[in-house]
C-alpha cells in the first residue's frame, strides 16, 4: 500500500449509528473521525495495541464507560471535570482524548453524552495494516495530520 492508496482508502466511511463490535476489525490501522455535516476531518488516530481498530474505537471511543478516574487527570481537564460525574462513586471525565475533545468542543458531560455526540455527527474510516505494514502507522498518522489537520487533535499530540 502506499500513502495515496491509503488516503483513497479514508474515504470510505461507516455510520457509528449502525456500526457494531463484530463490524471493527481487530487488525492495527489508522482512522479518521469526519463531521457528518460538512465531510471535514475531526479527529485522526491510530491503533497498534492487541485489539487493533475494535479497541481503539469500540472500546473507547464508542463505549461510554470508558472514563478516567484518576485525581491527577482529573484535575488536569476543567471543562468535563465541572459536570461532576460520578462512575464507581468517582469523578470521572472521558479517558480518550478524541471524546475528551469533543466534550469541550461541544460542553457535553463525559461518557453517554460525549459517546451519543459522535454518534449522531460523526462518521469513520479506517484501514487496517498487514504485520509487514506496521512500520508506516505512525509516520503516515503524522503525515495525515500534517495534510488534513483535524479539528480535535491536539497540535504535535502523537497518541491518539
Amino acid at each position: 500500500m502506499t500513502y495515496e492508496e491509503l488516503k483513497e482508502l479514508l474515504a470510505i466511511t461507516h455510520n457509528p449509528m449502525t456500526l457494531t463490535r463484530e463490524m471493527v476489525p481487530t487488525l492495527p490501522g489508522l482512522y479518521v473521525w469526519r463531521s457528518k455535516h460538512d465531510d471535514s476531518i475531526e479527529y485522526i488516530g491510530k491503533a497498534s495495541g492487541k485489539n487493533g481498530l475494535r479497541g481503539q474505537v469500540w472500546r473507547q471511543h464508542l463505549n461510554p464507560i470508558y472514563l478516567e478516574s484518576r485525581p491527577d487527570k482529573i484535575a488536569q481537564d476543567d471543562a468535563q471535570r465541572g459536570f461532576n460525574i460520578l462512575h464507581n462513586g468517582k469523578l470521572c471525565i472521558d479517558k480518550s482524548v478524541f471524546r475528551r475533545s469533543i466534550g469541550k468542543a461541544h460542553q457535553l458531560s463525559p461518557g453517554v453524552e460525549t459517546v451519543r455526540h459522535i454518534r449522531e455527527n460523526c462518521t469513520i474510516a479506517w484501514v487496517t495494516f498487514s504485520s509487514d505494514l506496521l512500520e508506516y502507522i505512525p509516520r503516515w498518522e503524522l503525515d495525515l495530520i500534517k495534510d488534513y489537520p483535524p479539528r480535535l487533535n491536539k497540535a504535535g499530540n502523537r497518541h491518539s
